[in-house]
């Protein structure tokens, strides 16, 4: 952990006037609201005991009623008046994250001479029932250094806004794995366009030549490139998903068909629990799931592409939707072809020798710490692994704007996509 910097608890920064001061704030809102609940509640409960809140029957011993409600009472307060400060002051090279309760309680100051980089991540979070994509923006350094959460969005254009903000704040570069790709960017070229970047570059573009295998169709009218990209059609990821659900359904069936059928009840009562859980839990998840597999399944793509214009129209079934954007605001194209797991940086190789694989492992925290130890990987495993990379499809090429990002191609091969990543970087950039 980085020391704390002698005498910047006297620095106390409150508002956005200062052009060399950004300063984050964090709290309040409607955490404030969600609170409101909490603190009600454990004040109900703390004055019991003094018979302020009439209530019938025994109550528990005071000391375990006040204990139950101090804590909905103290959760309640930090939610509603609990704030957090990151303010990043470049005049005097430090930053300091305070938090604050009515007053501040704690705070820890970072020399920022000491990081080299913003990054943006893309990380899920899972809980008992759901499961969020959250796109966290922090600044980081060298090994040994903390780790500065700024801010999480669960919008990836948000946390690239507020990233190349900070980037271009302090100069330094930014690194960007929200896309599935790694992708480095110097704080004086965030805002340059494809065209800028490959004439600032003297980027020579090589087109490969023209896959064997290739699906799509590619025909130029009037100065302006169209590539028509068929349907995929079922695939393994289909199946999988018509059987999960399916599974589901007889799950459901079996656990809640026979206790509705045996426990005595009125005939509309179990009329009215049959249609509930027929309709909401084995009808509805049926018909999503199929319409979903048919929309991913017969899915067409139309990709037009000229130096001023990209614009990208996707037909199903139920919906034809429609994307541009101008060639002048298209920041990147990225060529997202890499499979599940890497097998060369897993296991240093490709191949899969008889007596199995020894791996790196350990806790890693966005690639900067070392790896704790080393374990031993059996044929069997790198041998699932390598077929999980097969089976996985592709995410296809990615632009992106400061305004949009649009996706395109993930059911084509790897050379195919190579080959119209170079088409349309070539296109862009003339």
């Amino acid at each position: 952990m980085f020391p704390v910097i002698k005498g910047c608890h006297t620095l106390i920064y409150r508002k956005k006037t200062d052009p060399d001061i950004l300063l984050f704030k964090s709290g309040g809102g409607c955490l404030m609201i969600f609170g409101i609940p909490f603190m009600l509640v454990g004040i109900f409960f703390i004055l019991l005991p003094f018979g302020i809140v009439p209530v019938k029957g025994e109550i528990p011993p005071w000391y375990f009623i006040v204990l139950f409600g101090g804590v909905f009472a103290t959760a309640g307060a930090i939610l509603m008046f609990g704030r957090t400060d990151l303010a990043i002051d470049r005049r005097r090279r430090i930053i300091i994250r305070r938090w604050r309760f009515f007053t501040s309680i704690k705070q820890k100051c970072y020399r920022l001479d000491s990081y080299s980089r913003i990054m943006i991540s893309k990380e899920n979070r899972s809980s008992k029932n759901s499961s969020t994509t959250v796109y966290p923006v922090r600044i980081v350094g060298e090994i040994g250094t903390d780790v500065i959460a700024v801010r999480e969005f669960s919008v990836y254009l948000e946390a690239r806004k507020e990233a190349e903000m900070i980037a271009q704040f302090l100069g330094l570069p930014l690194s960007d794995t929200g896309t599935g790709m790694n992708v480095e960017r110097k704080a004086d070229a965030l805002n340059d366009s494809i065209r800028e970047q490959v004439r600032r570059s003297g980027e020579v573009i090589d087109v490969p030549e023209m896959p064997h295998t290739m699906k799509s169709i590619i025909r130029e009218e009037s100065g302006t490139f169209i590539i028509i990209i068929p349907p995929s059609g079922m695939h393994l990821l289909s199946y999988a998903k018509l059987g999960i659900a399916l599974l589901f359904v007889a799950a459901v069936i079996i656990m809640f068909g026979n206790v509705i059928m045996m426990l005595p009840m009125p005939l509309p009562l179990r009329l009215f629990l049959i249609s509930f859980i027929g309709i909401g839990f084995v009808l509805m998840p049926i018909l999503t799931t199929v319409r979903q597999v048919i929309s991913e399944t017969n899915e067409s793509t139309r990709v037009q592409v000229s130096g001023a214009l990209l614009r990208i129209e996707k037909q199903t079934p139920y919906k034809i939707n429609t994307s541009e954007m101008a060639a002048d605001e298209i920041e990147e194209l990225i060529l997202n072809q890499h499979p599940l797991v890497n097998m060369t940086d897993l296991f240093g190789r490709d191949t899969i020798p008889d007596e199995g694989i020894t791996c790196h492992c350990g806790r890693s925290v966005i690639g900067n710490r070392l790896p704790l130890c080393r374990r031993k990987i059996g044929k069997k495993t790198a041998a699932i692994v390598s077929l999980l990379n097969k089976l996985a499809p592709s995410s296809g090429i990615t632009a992106i704007s400061d305004r949009n990002k649009l996706t395109f191609g993930g059911n084509l091969s790897g050379e195919e996509l190579a080959y119209l990543h170079a088409i349309i970087k070539k296109i862009l950039s003339s």
